[in-house]
């Protein structure tokens, strides 16, 4: 079942106290500015808000991120980790190394308004991050399933899935992380949203909607992407789950994704050898992989 809510009822009903809007948009237009037919794009910055108060209502010891970016929703958690004194680590994974700079669009608040700049996470929050947020934080690189079947976790007790956005790396990241996760658990989708070749909200709606009760938080109240025609509906937001509503047996659910993660394992495997061959000859390298944000 899907239950639609607003943004300001979510964060009402979890009688959470939160930093005020201006705080957070002053650090997504640092780690969030997306630049699109160049038009500088604010993209979801209500994200921030909502990871601030899921952390400080829940407490978790170990939050699992899928899918870092430039690290806005990353800090939001450090955050409420660092402001409720919570004894918690944050692994976020990424397919780009936390050392590598991009071009990304950055307002530094100095009068000169968004501009390009070539930095990596490590440059960027060492320059406007509190080091007791960056503390909490343990960046992992690597493509999700190679990274989970590397690395040895702790009981996870949150997830925040943003990483691969086709139906098969949805499904991956949160059967990884399910495979890996506590008694008790939560966990947020972002982009639940009507695009081509974003498979979150068929996932949603096809399979984890079936297995717990999923609120479908709206963070985009003014419909921006709908009247710019990104989106067919208006349908788009975050969805939230909570292992409290879960209908049927963790192990179950697990043992019923087993044969589709496989295949999002072997395409996995095909893009690691592209990576290689790309730094071997790269002439062959397309400019971006079209599958990541």
């Amino acid at each position: 079942m899907i239950t639609k809510i607003t943004i300001d009822e979510f964060i009402g009903n979890c009688n959470i106290i939160i930093p005020e809007e201006n705080e957070f948009h002053n650090l997504g237009k640092k780690l969030a500015l997306h630049k699109k037919d160049n038009e500088i794009i604010e993209l979801n910055f209500n994200r921030g808000p909502l990871l601030y108060t899921l952390i400080s209502k829940y407490k978790p010891k170990n939050i699992l991120e899928f899918g870092t970016g430039g690290g806005f929703g990353t800090m939001s958690m450090a955050w409420a980790i660092t402001d409720h004194e919570i004894d918690g680590t944050i692994f976020t994974v990424d397919i780009l190394d936390s050392s590598h700079s991009w071009s990304r669009t950055i307002d530094w608040d100095n009068g000169e308004g968004p501009i390009i700049n070539e930095m990596s996470n490590n440059e960027v929050w060492n320059k406007i991050i509190p080091i007791e947020w960056s503390t909490k934080v343990k960046t992992i690189t690597g493509y999700s399933g190679q990274v989970m079947a590397k690395n040895k976790f702790p009981k996870i007790d949150f997830s925040y899935i943003d990483g691969a956005h086709f139906y098969g790396g949805v499904k991956h990241d949160f059967y990884s992380f399910l495979k890996n996760s506590n008694e008790t658990f939560g966990v947020l989708f972002d982009d639940y949203i009507d695009i081509p070749g974003y498979g979150v909200k068929d996932f949603i709606d096809k399979e984890v909607s079936k297995w717990f009760d999923v609120e479908l938080v709206d963070t985009d109240t003014e419909h921006r992407l709908f009247k710019k025609g990104i989106t067919k509906n208006k349908e788009y937001g975050m969805c939230w789950i909570h292992s409290d509503s879960m209908k049927i047996a963790k192990e179950e659910i697990i043992n019923s994704m087993e044969s589709e993660v496989k295949k999002y394992i072997l395409f996995e495997k095909r893009m690691i050898l592209r990576d290689k061959i790309n730094k071997k000859l790269p002439f062959l390298k397309n400019h971006k992989l079209r599958w990541w944000k």
